[in-house]
């Protein structure tokens, strides 16, 4: 699923950029915020892939 988070940072990116080259405000601001919630998507899906991981290293252990 790291393909997801690749994703999500490169929607980031893109909109990092299409603010970059916008001339109204308001326009260029929706651009950074939707930039922002990428970029939280993107750090949400590392911290529950890291919460699946070690429930799963857990489950492993408890059935060895």
């Amino acid at each position: 699923m790291a393909e997801l988070t690749e994703d999500y940072l490169a929607r980031a990116a893109e909109a990092r950029a299409a603010a970059s080259l916008e001339v109204l405000a308001n326009v260029r601001d929706k651009h950074l915020t939707s930039a922002a919630t990428w970029e939280g998507l993107a750090q949400s899906k590392l911290k529950i892939d890291a919460l699946r991981a070690g429930r799963a290293s857990e489950r492993t252990a408890w059935f060895s």
